[in-house]
């Protein structure tokens, strides 16, 4: 039996109510799931060098300061410097930034996660009323 529904959805009714005692199948599937790809992310010091080369490439000037552009090499030449430090530069509040990345891709996607999946049917009926009554229960972990 096809019955339309909002936006277009076809319903397709495929299964009804037998006759006779009620009939309860259950199935059920544990796996294990990975993750396909984990982006890479570029670094600060990456990131930095396309912007200032994008930048100064199609507009013809720098986006930082010099003192915005250079912290984060020092930074990455001496880790014991703080990861931001604000200055007065030209008489404004200037911010500098640098100090490790983190990919939180990775932090996210697990390398592998539990998956489970369960299906419950009930289907039965007398000659007068017949039911079909299903329902699924998935869950996945971390991907």
């Amino acid at each position: 039996m096809e019955r339309r529904a909002a936006y277009g959805v076809i319903l397709i009714t495929t299964k009804e109510g037998k006759d006779g005692k009620p009939q309860i199948n259950y199935n059920n599937n544990f796996k294990w799931g990975k993750a396909t790809k984990i982006p890479k992310v570029y670094t600060g010091l990456d990131y930095l060098e396309i912007q200032e080369k994008e930048f100064n490439g199609n507009i013809g000037q720098t986006y930082y300061t010099a003192p915005q552009v250079q912290y984060p090499y020092d930074v990455a030449n001496n880790p014991s410097l703080p990861p931001y430090d604000l200055q007065n530069i030209g008489g404004k509040a200037t911010l500098l930034l640098g100090g490790p990345v983190i990919n939180y891709y990775e932090e996210w996607f697990r390398e592998f996660t539990p998956e489970q999946n369960h299906n419950l049917s009930i289907r039965g009926g007398t000659d007068k009323y017949k039911y079909f009554l299903s329902g699924d229960f998935n869950h996945e972990e971390g991907n």
